[in-house]
Order: C-alpha cells, then sequence, then structure tokens
C-alpha cells in the first residue's frame, strides 16, 4: 500500500519518518558513492558497483526498488564493500572525469525531479476530479482528469486505472465514443479488471452494439462468476437482443445465488407474472 502514501522510496521516508530518515539516507548513500568513486580510479571494478549502487539510489527518488530483495542485497554488498578497508590492487584502472560525472548526475537529478512533480501534479489534478465526482459535476472532472498524464500517473492508489474515470465522466457528459475509447485504454493496462469489462459491456450498449455488449458480458461472468451485477446487466442484454429464455435462465440462477438482490426486483414481474 506503498503508493497510497508517496511516489518513491525516498518520499515514503519522510512520510513515515519525518525530516531527518530521507536526510540520514541521502547523507549514507553519498558517503558510500564518494567511496566506491575514489576506488574506481584504481580499479574498475569499484567503478561497476559504484553504477549499480548509484542506479539503485536514483531509481529510488522516483519509484519502489527497494521493495525488491535485491536491491537491498545490492546495496548491503555496496556498503560493505566501500567500507572494507583494503583495496584490491587491479592492474585495470577507469579514469572518469569528476566534473562530466557530476553533470551527469546533476541531469539525472533534474529528470527525477521534474518527473516527482509531474507526478505529484498529476495525483493532485486527479484528487480534483474524484471530487468533482463526488458532487456530480461530470464536466469539471472530465477537465482534470484530461491534464492528468497517463504515462506518469497511469492508475489511481487502488490501482484503478485513470481511464475508467474518463469513461465515467464522459458517459455522463453523453460522449459514448469517447467513453468507450476511454474504455478500451482502461483494459490494455488493466486487461482483467472487472469493473472495466462491465463498463466496455455498457458502453456497447450506449452505442446500440447489443450483439457486442452480450459478449463482453458473458466473457465477464466467466472470468468472474460471483459478481452479481454484471450477471444482472446481461438479462437486460439479453432482452434487447429477443433471449428472453436465456434472460429467464439467468435470472433463476441468480435468484438461487441472491435470493434479496435488489435489482432482481425490476424482473420479477417479467418472468413470474402474477
Amino acid at each position: 500500500m506503498h503508493s497510497i502514501h508517496a511516489h518513491s522510496d525516498f518520499l515514503e521516508l519522510f512520510a513515515e519518518n519525518g525530516f531527518f530518515a530521507p536526510l540520514f539516507y541521502l547523507l549514507l548513500l553519498l558517503t558510500i558513492l564518494i567511496i566506491l568513486y575514489s576506488r574506481s580510479k584504481n580499479n574498475q571494478l569499484y567503478f561497476y558497483i559504484f553504477i549499480s549502487v548509484l542506479a539503485t539510489g536514483i531509481f529510488s527518488l522516483v519509484a519502489f526498488p527497494f521493495y525488491k530483495f535485491s536491491s537491498h542485497f545490492l546495496l548491503s554488498v555496496g556498503t560493505g564493500i566501500a567500507l572494507h578497508s583494503k583495496n584490491v590492487n587491479s592492474s585495470k584502472a577507469i579514469n572518469v572525469s569528476l566534473k562530466k560525472l557530476m553533470w551527469f548526475l546533476g541531469i539525472l537529478l533534474l529528470i527525477t525531479s521534474i518527473t516527482s512533480i509531474l507526478k505529484m501534479k498529476s495525483e493532485f489534478d486527479f484528487i480534483r476530479s474524484v471530487q468533482y465526482l463526488r458532487v456530480k459535476d461530470y464536466s469539471m472532472m472530465n477537465q482534470e482528469l484530461e491534464k492528468i498524464s497517463n504515462v506518469l500517473f497511469p492508475f489511481d492508489a487502488s490501482k484503478q486505472p485513470v481511464d475508467y474515470y474518463r469513461g465515467i465522466a464522459n458517459y455522463y457528459l453523453g460522449n459514448n465514443d469517447v467513453a468507450m475509447k476511454s474504455n478500451l485504454d482502461a483494459e490494455k493496462v488493466a486487461p482483467y479488471n472487472p469493473i472495466v469489462l462491465q463498463n466496455i459491456a455498457g458502453s456497447y450498449q450506449s452505442l446500440g452494439n447489443y450483439k457486442k455488449s452480450v459478449e463482453m458480458f458473458e466473457r465477464v461472468k466467466k472470468l468472474f462468476p460471483h459478481y452479481i451485477n454484471p450477471q444482472i446487466n446481461l438479462i437486460h442484454a439479453y432482452l434487447q437482443i429477443g433471449e428472453f429464455e436465456k434472460s429467464r435462465k439467468l435470472f433463476e440462477s441468480i435468484k438461487k445465488k441472491e435470493p434479496n438482490h435488489p435489482r432482481l426486483q425490476e424482473f420479477r414481474d417479467k418472468f413470474h407474472p402474477e
């Protein structure tokens, strides 16, 4: 659940432990890198370890490498080698200009900083869009969602695609074609998300393509047999294409599972007229 609170290992340290924890982390990482770099001038093996630790450290500013054991292992090995008092002699040495290295690090730091800022901006835009969703202002909701970068912020904290929310906004705005595109885009990044698949089926209904709607609802039923809402929607979809017997059998099947489901009431008179 770390993604709910922060955008990287570094920011999570700040969120969980305050100012001094990430400061200590940066000082420790910088110390290790300085030692490894100084020793790499006489031994190329240190340079390769330096690059590996550097990459992991930079990655931790924008993502969560330390949630993988391999990153802990790499940093621990790098720390141990850096703090080892003996310097291994080698006939091969690597000369890297400190000035060029600082330029390289500066550019990487700039890129990671800009990336983090843009990710945070996208999150704030998303939060505003959800606030508009709560008050059913779908026009403003859609405007906020359009500001969000799909590359930097493809999912919300619950791993629901942002395109899923775009589909909702455009559906209520009557933009059925755009809603369909958003739902299909959501499926690309979350191919087995039952809510997304259900919304695709609903978009086919809105566009009048009832056959495709039935196919999609049947797919959801097959993949998620205990997900009742799309099955109730499938009852309606069967009726739209004239499959009365299929809709009746599905109604009876759902009634056995959840006899008191409130959405079944609309079909009781149709299948069991008094």
